[in-house]
C-alpha cells in the first residue's frame, strides 16, 4: 500500500497526537484573531475538523486518554484535563508540562518545571493520577524522553546514549 500525502491542517499548528481509535487527531493551531493556541480536532480523511478549546489562554500539547473520554494538555505551567466532549478544563498540577496518557491507563507522564531566575525548568518527570497526585517520579538523572509500550507495561528511555526499557 502506498501511503499518499494529505494536507490535514494549513496554518500554524503546535504539537499534535493521535486518538487511540486512529480516525482522528488532536493539534493545537495557532487563531491569528485571538492571537493564541487553541486545541482541535481533525478526521483523518481532512473533511471533517472542530474547534476544541476556545479561550483567552494559548492550550499546547494536547492529548487524548487511552479510551478517547478525556483531553489532557498544559497552558501557563500547568496541566489541565477535559472532557473530549465538553471543554470544561480542570487544573490537574501547576508547574508541569508536555502531559501524556499512558497506555491502558487513567494515568498520565508530565514534565516538571521549577522557576528560577525568572525562567521555568526542567526539573523531573513524574506520573500522576486523575486527581492531580504524583503517584510515582520518574527520571531522576534527567531523563527526559519516555515512550510507553502499547500495553503500558513498560517505558523505554535514552540516557547517556544509551537506550533503557523497565517495567512500569
Amino acid at each position: 500500500m502506498v501511503l499518499k500525502k494529505k494536507l490535514l491542517v494549513d496554518g500554524p499548528v503546535e504539537r499534535f497526537a493521535w486518538k487511540n481509535d486512529s480516525k482522528s487527531i488532536i493539534y493545537s493551531q495557532y487563531d491569528l484573531k485571538n492571537e493564541n493556541f487553541e486545541i482541535w480536532e481533525a478526521s483523518i480523511d481532512g473533511l471533517s475538523k472542530k474547534q476544541i478549546s476556545n479561550s483567552i489562554e494559548s492550550e499546547y500539547e494536547p492529548s487524548f486518554s487511552f479510551d478517547g473520554n478525556h483531553i489532557a494538555f498544559h497552558a501557563n505551567h500547568s496541566v489541565f484535563i477535559t472532557s473530549s466532549n465538553n471543554f470544561q478544563p480542570k487544573l490537574l498540577l501547576e508547574g508541569a508540562v508536555r502531559p501524556r496518557w499512558i497506555p491502558k491507563k487513567n494515568l498520565l507522564y508530565v514534565i516538571n518545571e521549577e522557576e528560577k531566575g525568572g525562567g521555568y525548568f526542567w526539573a523531573r518527570a513524574s506520573i500522576v493520577n486523575m486527581e492531580g497526585k504524583i503517584i510515582k517520579t520518574l527520571n531522576p538523572d534527567h531523563v527526559q524522553n519516555v515512550d510507553f509500550s502499547p500495553d503500558g507495561k513498560y517505558l523505554v528511555y535514552a540516557k547517556n546514549g544509551n537506550l533503557w526499557m523497565e517495567k512500569f
